[in-house]
């Protein structure tokens, strides 16, 4: 079950963030499938997030014209972290 559907797994993932954030730890959430959990993890204070909700899997050079794309025009639906 997913966060959006249990309320006891939306427990877990709101602990999991605090602790990350309580250990100065940036928390990358990963199966972000949709705008719902997009929206849960943000009003979660989560940091980051990655999953089909935000984009499909590319090769890597398909992956860069997208995100440079969305950055320049400012579509990107999340802020992006430096490597």
């Amino acid at each position: 079950l997913t966060m959006d559907k249990d309320e006891g797994s939306a427990k877990i993932v709101k602990s999991v963030v605090n602790l990350g954030r309580d250990l100065s730890l940036e928390v990358v959430a990963e199966g972000v499938e949709n705008a719902g959990l997009a929206k849960l993890l943000l009003d979660a204070q989560c940091h980051y997030g990655q999953g089909f909700g935000y984009a499909q899997a590319l090769p890597a050079q398909e992956a860069e014209v997208y995100l440079n794309e969305s950055l320049a025009d400012g579509s990107a639906p999340i802020k992006a972290r430096s490597a």
